[in-house]
This record gives structure tokens, sequence and C-alpha cells, in this order.
């Protein structure tokens, strides 16, 4: 069993080689003191990437992936998102399905984890749009270009949304007297 650390260095390296095969050009700062890992474009235009990864695959065939950054030493650590002046996009490599989801930061939207179906699950997801868009990175437009969602999906943003207003409106029944 590999520790978070490696497992994000394992993404990383992993990052470059798909990124590469997609004819996309890759630099990588010197250090770490940059919020993102990459700048990955197609030579024009670079895009600030920050390369996320999940190992594991949850009994709901879902991820859970964590998407912020740490702040701070235990036990006062916290956890924040990047923002859209730090990162263009989030990379998520789950490393048992061996694929990528290439997720632009301003539909993230200030979150610091997502729930990603597993790709046997009944539903698609609304991250699905996002999947396998490397071409999102090969794009010279100053902000990148959405892809559309496909049909009987939601936008992340508006699920979440719905999701919190719906569990707003259970009431609990009433006991007989």
């Amino acid at each position: 069993m590999h520790n978070s650390k490696h497992c994000g260095e394992m993404a990383e390296a992993a990052f470059l080689h798909f990124a590469l095969a997609h004819g996309l050009r890759v630099a990588k700062p010197h250090g770490d003191s940059d919020p993102y890992d990459f700048l990955a474009g197609n030579g024009s235009h670079f895009w600030r990437v920050q390369v996320k990864s999940c190992a594991c695959l949850l009994a709901n065939l879902m991820y859970q992936v964590g998407i912020g950054r740490h702040l701070g030493a235990p036990p006062s650590r916290r956890v924040i998102p990047y923002m859209p002046s730090e990162v263009d996009f989030i990379a998520i490599f789950l490393i048992p399905e061996n694929s990528w989801y290439i997720v632009p930061i301003e539909v993230v939207d200030g979150r610091v984890g997502l729930s990603i179906h597993a790709r046997n699950h009944l539903k698609f997801g609304p991250w699905r749009p996002y999947l396998e868009a490397w071409s999102l990175l090969d794009q010279t437009t100053e902000r990148p270009v959405l892809p559309d969602p496909e049909p009987n999906t939601v936008s992340p943003r508006r699920r979440t949304r719905k999701s919190r207003s719906a569990q707003l409106l259970i009431v609990p029944r009433k006991e007989n007297i």
C-alpha cells in the first residue's frame, strides 16, 4: 500500500505521460511552491493544472476525491479550495480505472472534494462530460470552452443545489398518538 504522497507522485508521472500521448506540451515548475503541478497546452497557450488522484472505489461505486489543498500543520490543518486565480484545471486520475477527468476550475466552484461515479455505475453523474476531456487543454481561448453535458445529466452546480433543497423538504412522519 502506498501513502498519499506516493500516489500523488505516481499521478503526476501518469499525467505527464497521458498529456504527452495526447499531443500536449507540458512543463513542470521547479519546486512545489506554486499552487499548480503542471503547465499544459498546445505550445502557444498553456493552462495551469493541479493533479489529484484517488485509488479507492467505495462500495457504492463512487470515488471520493479530495481536490482541496492543505494549509497549516495538524491538528489545526485546514483544507481550502483552489481558486481560478491560482489554477485553470483540476486533473483527476482514478487509478483503478486508469482514467482521467479534466475539470475546469470554474466548474469545481469552490469545492474541496468531488464524488465521481465509477464507469460501471448505473448513473453517469455530473462529472462524466469531463472524462478524458484532454481536448480542453488544447484550446487557445482565454477561458476553456466547456463541453455540452450529456443527455440525462445535470450540471454539477445545479445538482448540488437540487440535492440540498430536496433534503430540506424531507419532513419526518408524525407517529399516531
